[in-house]
């Protein structure tokens, strides 16, 4: 699989917390959004040590065909082609249209986590 991330979770309980900042994902879609192949979700930067909320971006996505698969269509990647905040929004430097545009979740995340910590340095 040349070219694919892969990406695993373990839990691992711990003795004492070792990081100030979390981050916490959570689905906010609601069984009516996903009949409707509308997906959303919310990332959030927390302060560990005074459980202060620091930061929340809220998402979502749509897929306009419904979830139709005609031509071997895989809904969900081209739902990310409708996503609010666009995927593709923090990257000025990549040109329109970008190809497999769901790759960027991943980086605009990233780049959501890093502005909200370099705001309290």
């Amino acid at each position: 699989m040349r070219g694919q991330l892969k990406f695993v979770l373990e839990r691992e309980l711990i003795q004492m917390r070792s990081a100030r900042y979390g981050v916490e994902f959570s689905d906010v879609s609601t069984r009516e959004d996903r009949n409707y192949w509308i997906a959303g979700s919310s990332l959030k930067v927390i302060d560990l040590e005074r459980q202060l909320e620091m930061g929340e971006r809220v998402g979502y996505m749509v897929d306009w065909a419904q979830g139709s698969k005609a031509g071997g269509r895989s809904p969900w990647l081209f739902a990310a082609e409708n996503a609010c905040p666009e995927f593709s929004a923090d990257f000025p430097q990549i040109e329109k249209p970008v190809r497999h545009v769901n790759r960027l979740q991943f980086y605009q995340s990233k780049r959501f986590v890093q502005k909200i910590l370099k705001s309290v340095q």
